[in-house]
């Protein structure tokens, strides 16, 4: 089914973050800030990765091929819960780093390139406000949700893993 009739045919429960169900590897499809960024900068921003956890634990990994800063993987983690008054999902980012180089998979955040460097620098540009995404279609392979009225839409492309990402800080 394409994604606006599946949004038209909403219901509630299709609104519903259920993180048992959303588990696994998630890659986005559709992100039109993302290409407006992309041209306006030069770069590609792809894939586009979450990493879910029925726990609550989240990670992202965005990897980037740039004409001014080559290769190279931009990532996050923390955890994510859902508000049970309206259902945005609020992610909150703990860990921040960067793998750099043309590398298939971004490194574990101990190898990250400037590891205390890009921590703090993206603790700094971590915005709590800007943390909320209303949820417009959800089920176990495809979901959509709302970054500033801008529809964001992903797959599921892989079950639940072991991930090196998610949870790799214990003592958070």
């Amino acid at each position: 089914a394409h994604i606006s009739d599946l949004l038209s045919e909403a219901t509630e429960e299709t609104k519903v973050f259920n993180p048992a169900n959303v588990a696994g590897t998630w890659q986005v499809v559709h992100a039109p800030h993302l290409a407006f960024l992309s041209n306006f900068v030069l770069s590609k921003f792809r894939p586009i990765e979450y990493y879910l956890e029925a726990d609550g634990k989240i990670a992202s990994s965005v990897r980037y091929n740039s004409f001014v800063a080559g290769y190279g993987w931009l990532s996050t983690a923390g955890y994510y819960d859902v508000d049970p008054q309206n259902g945005n999902v609020r992610i909150v980012w703990d860990r921040c780093w960067w793998s750099t180089g043309y590398l298939d998979r971004p490194t574990p955040p101990e190898d990250g390139f400037l590891a205390p460097l890009i921590q703090s620098l993206g603790m700094i540009g971590f915005l709590e406000g800007l943390s909320f995404f209303p949820i417009g279609y959800v089920d176990e392979t495809l979901a959509t949700f709302y970054f500033f009225g801008l529809r964001i839409t992903a797959t599921k492309v892989e079950e639940p893993q072991p991930s090196i990402y998610v949870g790799a800080d214990e003592s958070q």
